[in-house]
């Protein structure tokens, strides 16, 4: 909670999980469309409405969509300057390959140009490299507030947690490698199957238990060891943010996030290399003696990170829209 966003909407879309996941953590009122289907005016009069009913001055596009843009015309339209309307982006410029994703660029540069939008910002550092037109400081995304978890659920000792789709950029293969490399890890969980890697690869260690939505992910977080997320591409996982949530490290890829580059737990939970097994392996070792050798000293550690996560979270968005 945070009284700074009392008159702040975040409009996110409902079947994109990792960017819902960041908002549902954000400070401020929740206003969820489709990405996929169409949205009538029923509901952008229902968005008006709930807009007029919460006194709301600040509306913050949380990814930007097809029907996002049709509310921000129809808001643009109705309220005028009453009201201050911001995008954040959650995509890579490697995420370019999919065209949708240009289309939609183009189409925040529009509505910027047309004074429809007061200010554009990511979650990716340095993406005004990208677009010049993108405000330069990087938005933070929050972790969400389960300490509770931390005393509740039992760690199994040894027990890794890979919850990656299978597919290139997701990395799931080397993740699991790495894991089945480590002496310290006796058993790997993995949402997706890794296929036809056990026919080079010893996986006795690797078991499949499908796909976790919500309490059934966070108590996967929670009885693991270590969470493993190193991707080939990414902003700023939720997965590495839900997992230090529930008081389990998670291993990913360098976020390139310069106010956390020197604490200690990135520099521990980073990894240089990821598109091989070996670095993970390393790093898995690495925890695995961190937490053995000073458990209490590990988890203060940890949970320093995720107070300050917490703080260039709220401050960044709350700077972003002038709040």
């Amino acid at each position: 909670m945070d009284d700074r966003f009392d008159r702040v909407a975040h409009v996110f879309h409902l079947e994109w999980h990792g960017i819902r996941s960041a908002t549902s953590c954000l400070p401020g009122h929740k206003i969820g469309i489709s990405a996929d289907q169409n949205i009538d005016g029923d509901m952008v009069r229902r968005i008006i409405g709930f807009i007029y009913e919460q006194k709301i001055s600040k509306i913050v596009y949380q990814g930007f969509s097809n029907n996002a843009e049709v509310v921000a015309r129809a808001l643009n339209k109705n309220f005028g300057k009453k009201i201050d309307q911001y995008v954040v982006t959650h995509v890579t410029s490697t995420q370019f390959e999919h065209y949708y994703e240009i289309i939609q660029q183009k189409s925040i540069l529009t509505c910027l140009s047309e004074k429809v939008f007061h200010r554009i910002g990511s979650v990716k550092p340095d993406f005004q490299h990208v677009i010049t037109s993108y405000w330069p400081a990087t938005i933070f995304n929050a972790p969400p507030r389960m300490i509770a978890y931390q005393f509740t659920v039992p760690k199994n000792v040894g027990t890794v947690f890979v919850p990656l789709e299978n597919t290139l950029r997701k990395n799931l293969y080397t993740n699991i490698i790495g894991a089945l490399n480590s002496k310290n890890v006796s058993l790997v969980f993995t949402v997706n199957q890794p296929s036809g890697l056990e026919s080079i690869v010893d996986t006795n260690k690797c078991k499949v238990i499908g796909y976790q939505r919500g309490s059934q992910l966070y108590d996967r977080m929670a009885e693991a060891s270590l969470v493993l997320n190193c991707t080939l591409a990414e902003c700023q996982p939720m997965t590495q943010l839900e997992a230090l949530a529930v008081g389990t490290p998670c291993l990913t890829g360098k976020l390139g996030l310069v106010e956390l580059e020197d604490h200690p737990f990135t520099q521990l939970t980073e990894v240089n290399m990821i598109d091989s097994p070996a670095p993970i392996t390393t790093a898995i070792d690495r925890i695995f003696f961190e937490i053995k050798n000073d458990y209490e000293c590990f988890i203060k550690m940890m949970n320093s990170y995720v107070d300050l996560r917490t703080i260039l979270a709220l401050n960044s968005i709350a700077k972003f829209v002038d709040v």
